[in-house]
């Protein structure tokens, strides 16, 4: 390339006519790229462009905001990695710079006054010693002080100069860091363009998908006009603005993906004349398909021809900041992450109300934490964001989706079914839909124990598995089915899958309690140690363990870890608030402690009636509901009516078949407690054939000796 393309091609004799970019947003571009110095971006573009030498006339130009060609600041906001646009200099920021000149002006005017003065004073002292007088001892005194006078005015005025000065670039500081910043987050107009007769041309999109997604792009405006030229002619390198100089096209599409975690990132750009404008922006999952993404851009493109007014979508900042909370959704299941990303999505909900995804995660978010919390108050809240995205966006995966995870939560087992088949049926290679349905199927499963429900469910979490393979939850849901299903075996190795993708609390944690099940105590142990090393507070991290203390006959280490947790999760609330209180009432009842143990198990029992009126009414509710009692009953026996423990032994009857190792644990009990021992040993040596672990309690211990 020439010298005159290197340097100077924008460089011509009306330098007046062009557009001038921004110093405060060039400031900030280039602290954000990590640059320090305009020398920098000179060599970037050097590099970049593959030029003798760097453009730094160019460059120079373009940061003291002379009028330039729009290429000039394309290339400088090429290498800063923003749009060329973003670095116009607005209308506001021309009137300060005009007033700053003009203060500037005035300031040089009143220096250079001072300064005459000042030379004048010093030749007259140099020139024309005073002479004193007998009479008059200071004769030129009138005079002297007039001069002093005049000396202090000019650097009064100097002074105030510059102090105005200084307040000038504080108050423009100001306002970058609060209006800049603000707008920044504020949701963007799309600009109104006319397509009709105009030759179009589409550029590869940059990132991820990119070239894709751009010819999705191609296909649909193909589709809806006879006008767009072939993409595959240009490269990615080519400038839209030197397209439409170069009258081979009226508007460029251009594109930029950027993958944050498993989702993405698009924004699309169409440049006209000397300007380049964004007309859209959205997220996806990184795994979407190729049809799922073109009826999502044909969609937009129809919406957007369609619309009597702009449509509005949100910032850049503002979809960042949403999928930073899609991030902290994908780590672990635990109240610290989970409020973290009810902070996100709050502010996006805040900053971006017309953004239904933002309302749809917000509601799906807090209706996982009051399930872990038992705040019932999030679920009202919740509510409110489902409607809310129903109303901007009925039709939405995220929408249909968090609907189901709310009618879940209220118990609505049938209705959440329907809503999850109709977001598969809108997407169907989604993952997150692909395993709310097999969790929901799940709790179907550990009623019917139907074979072909099993093999469904296994199915399509394999089928999620080639779909996304670095997603840790999809191995870590078909570890849950085996575990349910009592194929231990199969379920460890999905675990450690899970646990190599993402090593964690809950992978290690889960890891530990099938090891305990496999009765292999000791690698149990290992596990949940490494599990504390992540989250060294997590209350059900620590139930385990006491657990694993009160199997070994330790029941008074195993109340030391229970008992401080109580005051945690009395405050914070959890969904396993019953487990606790009913493992303080076994470990209280092996010492012989009666009192502690019936107070223990009576809290245990009013917890666990609240769970299962809040919707929580799976098998292993019911089945702990009945051993609850019945243990109650054992300590307390005026508790209970004749009638009401008859009952309970009918309902014993509803789950002879259970499989899942926490039923099976419930019901050896229960039937031991019934009397039925021969019931109770066809259980328990059911229980050790998946679980052998959980032989090995002390309660499932007496009955060899019966």
């Amino acid at each position: 390339m020439s010298g005159q393309d290197a340097d100077t091609g924008s460089h011509n004799k009306n330098r007046a006519r062009g557009v001038k970019a921004s110093p405060l947003k060039l400031r900030a571009a280039l602290n954000a790229k990590g640059l320090k110095s305009q020398a920098e971006v000179a060599e970037a573009i050097r590099q970049q462009e593959g030029l003798a030498k760097p453009p730094r006339t160019l460059v120079g130009r373009v940061f003291r905001s002379e009028a330039v060609d729009p290429v000039s600041i394309e290339r400088v906001a090429r290498v800063l990695d923003v749009e060329a646009w973003n670095l116009y200099l607005d209308s506001s920021e021309k009137a300060l710079i005009s007033s700053n000149a003009s203060q500037d002006f005035n300031t040089k005017k009143t220096s250079a006054s001072t300064a005459d003065e000042r030379e004048n004073i010093g030749h007259m002292a140099t020139n024309k010693p005073p002479i004193f007088s007998a009479t008059d001892k200071f004769p030129h005194t009138q005079e002297a002080i007039a001069q002093q006078g005049d000396n202090l005015q000019g650097k009064a005025i100097k002074g105030w100069v510059v102090l105005c000065f200084v307040a000038v670039i504080l108050v423009a500081s100001y306002l970058y860091h609060t209006i800049y910043r603000v707008e920044e987050t504020l949701p963007v107009k799309s600009p109104a363009i006319d397509f009709s007769n105009k030759v179009l041309v589409v550029l590869p999109f940059e990132g991820p998908r990119g070239a894709d997604i751009s010819n999705m792009l191609h296909q649909v405006l193909n589709e809806a006009s006879h006008w767009v030229s072939a993409s595959s002619l240009y490269q990615s390198t080519a400038s839209p603005l030197d397209l439409i100089s170069q009258q081979q096209s009226d508007l460029v599409f251009s594109g930029k993906v950027k993958q944050i975690g498993r989702h993405i990132l698009l924004q699309i750009f169409v440049s006209e004349l000397e300007t380049t404008r964004q007309v859209w922006a959205e997220t996806f999952v990184k795994s979407a398909s190729n049809q799922y993404l073109k009826q999502q851009i044909a969609a937009w493109f129809e919406a957007y021809m369609q619309q009597t007014s702009p449509p509005v979508f949100p910032s850049g900042a503002i979809l960042l900041r949403y999928l930073n909370a899609k991030t902290y959704m994908q780590q672990d299941r635990s109240t610290h992450v989970l409020l973290k990303t009810l902070t996100e999505l709050q502010s996006v909900a805040r900053l971006a109300p017309d953004f239904a995804k933002g309302h749809a995660d917000l509601c799906a978010s807090l209706v996982e934490y009051s399930k872990l919390s038992g705040d019932q108050a999030k679920l009202t809240e919740a509510e409110l964001h489902c409607q809310t995205a129903e109303k901007l966006a009925p039709d939405q995966v995220s929408t249909v989706t968090a609907n189901a995870y709310l009618s879940r939560s209220k118990g609505e087992l049938k209705q959440a079914l329907q809503q999850i088949e109709r977001a598969l049926a809108i997407a169907p290679d989604h993952i997150d839909a692909i395993r709310a349905k097999a969790e929901m199927q799940m709790r179907v499963y550990l009623k019917s124990r139907e074979p072909q429900l099993f093999t469904e469910i296994e199915r399509e979490l394999e089928r999620a598995a080639t779909i996304e393979q670095d997603n840790w939850k999809v191995p870590f849901t078909l570890a849950r089915l085996y575990y349910f299903a009592g194929k231990q075996q199969l379920a460890v190795v999905q675990f450690k899958q899970a646990n190599q993708l993402y090593p964690s609390y809950q992978t290690h944690s889960n890891l530990g309690t099938l090891e305990f099940c496999l009765g292999n105590l000791a690698a149990a142990r290992t596990h949940y140690q490494q599990a504390l090393n992540y989250s060294p507070n997590e209350q059900t991290l620590l139930s385990n363990i006491a657990t694993l203390h009160h199997y070994l006959g330790d029941y008074e280490k195993a109340l030391a870890i229970y008992q401080p947790q109580l005051t945690a999760l009395k405050r914070d609330g959890a969904d396993h608030l019953y487990q606790v209180w009913a493992n303080i009432g076994d470990a209280h009842r092996m010492l012989g402690q009666t009192a502690e143990s019936i107070a223990a198990y009576r809290q245990a029992l009013l917890t666990l009636e609240q769970e299962i009126a809040k919707g929580e009414d799976t098998i292993q509710h019911q089945t702990a509901r009945l051993a609850l009692y019945l243990l109650h009953a054992e300590l307390e026996p005026t508790a209970y009516s004749a009638n009401f423990l008859a009952t309970l032994e009918q309902q014993a009857h509803q789950y002879q078949q259970v499989g899942d190792p926490v039923s099976l644990f419930y019901m050896a009990n229960t039937w031991r407690m019934l009397g039925d021992i021969a019931q109770a040993k066809r259980l328990r040596d059911q229980l050790g054939a998946s679980c052998p672990g959980y032989v090995a309690s002390p309660d499932l211990r007496q009955l060899d000796q019966l």
